[in-house]
């Protein structure tokens, strides 16, 4: 991992953008401008709202997925 590489990172967007990946990707360049990952090699491992004041919004959490862990069977 790059000296200045995060382990992920989160962007909130309204609830009729989170389905919408071509925003969630402007939006990622935009807060990480050092961000030199594809965004064919993140995944989103975390969806959550938040609600407080009243406004809601989605906060998406990407990693790389050179980062996600690999879960293994255990019956192989």
């Amino acid at each position: 991992m790059e000296e200045n590489e995060e382990a992920f990172y989160e962007i909130s967007v309204a609830p009729h953008q989170v389905d919408n990946e071509y925003v969630h990707e402007q939006i990622l360049y935009s807060k990480f401008p050092q961000l030199k990952i594809p965004f064919g090699k993140l995944r989103l491992t975390r969806r959550s709202i938040d609600a407080r004041k009243g406004k809601v919004q989605y906060v998406l959490r990407f990693q790389s997925i050179d980062l996600i862990p690999i879960k293994m069977d255990s019956k192989t």
